[in-house]
């Protein structure tokens, strides 16, 4: 992308950056530490180990990212880190323009958690897997019925002396903390009996009974029914609505029998797709719970019960469900709170959870199921849902500003629009802290005696202004009143810092921020930021729709002036794939498939041979980029051949060039018609190039260079021109047209190459610019081939008649050239300069023998053979010739193949010598006379 706007003349910014903070830096800069060590460690000694780990990968980029041919300054100057000073105050001020709009807020609530790595994830750090299994549980709630539903029941109302509602739910471990059932309100439920049984009455979506009464049954502890294999067959007593329902109340298996009753809730986003249309609400593990139970009322007045730790295990919270102790066996008696705690959630806890249920008599059913569930996209652990105090950031007032914003930016490929706007429309807040300490601070302080936090934009510019002088490892070392800002200090009040630092996404997505400061910076009149986007171009992988071009829209949109119509930090987005194996399988280290780039550039294990940069650079140019393109030992190989054809290409048009003569100007009036073709397409090609640059298409690009230098060059003109460079006088006509030719051409395919294979580009130009030996080491060779600039070819070079008259005569050609070879296989004749073709008119007055006779001059040439006939049909040409063959091409031209009449010249080694005893034929006496006078 870089060098191309480089040959076009453009004034190309490129500043490249590091992303240094965040968990995986962290994970590796303590992965020698054992667990007592690491709860030792001072935050700063792990920030100083972090810092360490983060410079070290820096340099090894460096030095790969300058063998991969990237053109950039590489020194700390010119780049940027985000563990930079300036660049963490830079990010500091605008979480602080945030903080004025009133975007950021803290709320004890419920959020993504990873155990795995012990902190908050957002959204955009989630990955699913479709194979998760869970145990899925029906359970059985005890419900006292309210008036509603008494008056329903009617002449029946004795059932509800026994009625239980049945809950679904695939995390059992979050069952002590229920607060409530929910149901839809317009959904009807059935009050259902197991059918021949005296037994309790049950409550149930009407929707959801076929699939209850198939579900295998668990028998209580307590005895039961035990040769019934399923729950069902149910017999239905009554039939309600979910709002009949609101003023009944229930009792969880898990509570202590002095607790107070808990309220069924109504909420539209039940169904009773799945499940049993009743929902187990745990609002401290649900973001629908906690809605609902917010919305409602609950929360201020009930608080959430989230007794799980960071570390995924039931805290000692737990142990408020104590109740009287639970018969599990004849010897063996505990509290429920006592078997639960410190015991992990997703494992343990909740195989625990469904043994008490099952001894309580409360388990209906339970089933392994395979469904879809988050996780943890560094550590590929699961997470959970849990309630803790964070930051975040609401996108409810702005996401509809950065979809309008977006409408004026650049999608490549197009669909990926539309992910992008999916994940910013479906999020309405981003949790913003992290429970690390290797990143920013958020910039905020606690009262000691109250909680209450100090986070106002005048002390954020004031921690800020501190942080960019001193660094973020200052925030973890001073005393919080450090960084309360005058105004705010008071003898009374004493003051800790916040603990949490920024989610990465947030350094990553600020970026812009650094950038737009340089630009202006280095304006000078230039009016870099003038078009209002910051970046012409943001680049990344498919999985940034959820991370830096969602965070960088976000932040750049959430700061944007009052008054001011939000604009994107980028003009165009372009999403890559991921590569894969030759097999089209997903890289791991556990395949063993895993391919460095540094083995293709500088050779592998075995035979892999070290194919260069330029042969990885052209591998990604050829490939669709933006599907997930896979790579192997052949097909690197194959992208090898394309390189070697393009260069030997050019070798080919470099030897023919003279080294210190001047080269003609190129004047159409002096061209064959295979000439003025040539440089038609050579048009066509410089066109369609920029073109697909342009659009990014970068495999368009290899396509027609390729194409060109294959079908066009080698096997069309140079193949033909070769008679004419090695065989006419060095000032013919005709050799000098076909240099000057040649030149254009090598100078067009050596700037379009250069983009993608820089290095090859550069050697031609050193040696194209009189050079004829590599520059020795620590020298500058012929300057840069980007300094040339984009070769434009000229409009007047579009020649269509050109183009369509040569096509129709290299149709001809393609049937010369099968007859020769059917000649040549039978062994009639060895090379086509024994041949002579005859062009026989059926009808002198079409288009095509015009273009025959005004064309027959340059047939021989054209044809490769000693000489071509235009003649009509029948005409006697040379009586007693063998005829090798004859093909009748479009009922127009007849083609007569036969041993030519002439004799081989020693000098060009066709039959074209006239007399036997001639020493050369006419054209190559020419030019030996010439060189002896």
């Amino acid at each position: 992308m870089n060098r191309y706007q480089v040959l076009r003349g453009k004034r190309v910014h490129y500043m490249p950056g590091w992303d240094c903070h965040g968990l995986p830096i962290e994970a590796k800069a303590l992965a020698n530490v054992t667990a007592e060590e690491r709860s030792k460690m001072k935050p700063h000694e792990i920030r100083e180990r972090a810092h360490a780990e983060a410079v070290k990968a820096i340099e090894t980029q460096k030095d790969e990212f300058s063998q991969f041919g990237i053109m950039a300054d590489w020194s700390d100057a010119a780049t940027y880190r985000t563990l930079d000073p300036g660049y963490e105050a830079r990010q500091l001020r605008v979480f602080g323009e945030m903080v004025r709009k009133g975007l950021i807020y803290r709320q004890y609530r419920p959020v993504y958690w990873s155990p795995s790595n012990r902190t908050a994830l957002a959204e955009s750090e989630l990955e699913y897997r479709e194979d998760h299994l869970s145990k899925a549980v029906y359970v059985a709630f005890q419900l006292r019925a309210g008036s509603t539903l008494l008056q329903k029941l009617g002449q029946q109302a004795s059932i509800a002396d026994d009625l239980r509602a049945i809950i679904w739910t695939t995390t059992p471990w979050s069952l002590p903390s229920n607060m409530a059932i929910n149901v839809n309100p317009e959904l009807e439920y059935s009050i259902v009996r197991r059918a021949g049984t005296d037994g309790p009455c049950y409550v149930v979506g009407s929707d959801r009974l076929e699939a209850l009464s198939s579900l295998p049954a668990i028998s209580s502890v307590k005895g039961g029914d035990t040769d019934t294999l399923t729950f069902g067959p149910l017999e239905e007593l009554v039939r309600v609505r979910g709002m009949d329902l609101a003023d009944s109340t229930y009792r969880s298996p898990l509570a202590s029998p002095h607790s107070s009753a808990r309220p069924i809730l109504m909420a539209d986003y039940v169904t009773a797709v799945s499940g049993t249309g009743l929902v187990h609400s745990a609002p401290a593990h649900g973001a629908e719970d906690y809605q609902i139970w917010k919305q409602q009322g609950h929360l201020q007045r009930d608080g959430i019960f989230s007794p799980v730790n960071d570390q995924g295990c039931y805290s000692s919270d737990i142990l408020e469900l104590n109740q009287a102790a639970v018969q599990r066996s004849s010897d063996n008696k505990s509290a429920l709170g006592e078997r639960l705690v410190g015991k992990e959630v997703l494992n343990e806890g909740a195989r625990e959870v469904i043994t008490i249920l099952q001894e309580r008599g409360a388990l209906i059913s339970a089933q392994t199921i395979r469904h879809k569930y988050p996780y943890d996209w560094r550590s590929k652990q699961p997470v959970i849902v849990r309630a803790t105090a964070q930051w975040f950031a609401n996108l409810d007032d702005i996401k509809q500003q950065a979809i309008e914003a977006l409408r004026e930016v650049t999608f490549v490929p197009e669909n990926s629009r539309a992910r992008l706007e999916s994940f910013i429309l479906g999020r309405s807040e981003w949790c913003i802290s992290r429970q690390r300490v290797w990143g920013v601070p958020i910039p905020v302080l606690y009262d000691t005696v109250t909680d209450e936090p100090l986070m106002t934009v005048d002390n954020i510019e004031h921690i800020a202004s501190i942080l960019e002088k001193k660094g973020t490892d200052y925030w973890w070392k001073a005393d919080a009143e450090v960084f309360v800002a005058p105004q705010y200090r008071d003898a009374k009040r004493t003051w800790r810092k916040g603990e949490d630092t920024v989610d990465v996404w947030f350094d990553s997505g600020t970026s812009w921020a650094t950038l737009k400061d340089r630009l202006a910076a280095e304006d000078n009149g230039h009016g870099l930021l003038s078009h209002g986007s910051i970046a012409d171009v943001y680049l990344e992988g498919s999985d940034q729709h959820r991370g830096w071009f969602q965070s960088s829209l976000i932040t750049a949109v959430a700061t944007t002036p009052e008054g001011k119509k939000p604009v994107a930090p980028y003009k165009t987005v372009v999403t890559h794939g991921y590569v894969l194996d030759n097999e089209s399988r997903k890289m791991s280290k556990s395949l063993g498939n895993v391919v460095s780039p540094l083995s293709i550039i500088l050779g592998g294990k075995g035979a892999e041979p070290a194919y260069g940069i330029d042969v990885l650079r052209l591998w990604v140019a050829r490939s669709d980029y933006t599907t997930d393109p896979p790579i192997g030992n052949d097909i690197v190989h194959k992208t090898a051949e394309t390189l070697r054809k393009l260069r030997n290409t050019a070798r080919f048009m470099l030897a023919n060039l003279p080294a210190s003569e001047a080269i003609a100007e190129l004047d159409k009036t002096h061209m064959r018609l295979l000439d003025r073709f040539v440089m038609h397409e050579l048009y066509e090609l410089e066109r369609a190039c920029a073109a697909a640059y342009e659009a990014y298409d970068y495999a368009q690009v290899v396509r027609r260079l390729a194409e060109f230098a294959n079908a066009t060059l080698s096997n069309l003109y140079l193949d033909v021109g070769k008679d004419s460079l090695y065989l006419d006088g060095v000032e013919t006509e005709r050799r000098t047209t076909m240099v000057a030719v040649i030149d254009q051409i090598l100078r067009t395919m050596m700037a379009i190459m250069a983009p993608i294979t820089p290095f090859l580009s550069e050697e031609i130009f050193h040696f194209r610019n009189g050079a004829s030996s590599d520059p020795a080491e620590g020298t500058q060779g012929a300057s840069s081939v980007f300094s040339a600039g984009w070769p434009t070819v000229d409009e007047g070079w579009n020649d269509q008649q050109a183009s369509t008259d040569a096509r129709h005569l290299m149709q001809l050609r393609d049937v010369a050239l099968l007859l020769i070879e059917e000649a040549r296989q039978a062994s009639h004749v060895k090379t086509s300069f024994e041949v002579e073709l005859d062009l026989m008119i059926k009808q002198d007055q079409s288009q095509l023998s015009s273009l025959l006779h005004a064309s027959a001059s340059e047939l021989t040439e054209l044809f490769n053979v000693a000489k071509v006939n235009v003649v009509k049909e029948g005409e006697q040409v040379c009586a007693g010739s063998n005829i090798l063959g004859t093909r009748d091409h479009e009922d127009v031209i007849t083609l007569r193949l036969r041993h030519s009449s002439g004799h081989k010249c020693p000098r060009c080694r066709t039959l074209r010598k006239q007399a036997e005893t001639d020493k050369l034929c006419a054209r190559c006496q020419t030019v030996l006379d010439s060189l002896v006078t």
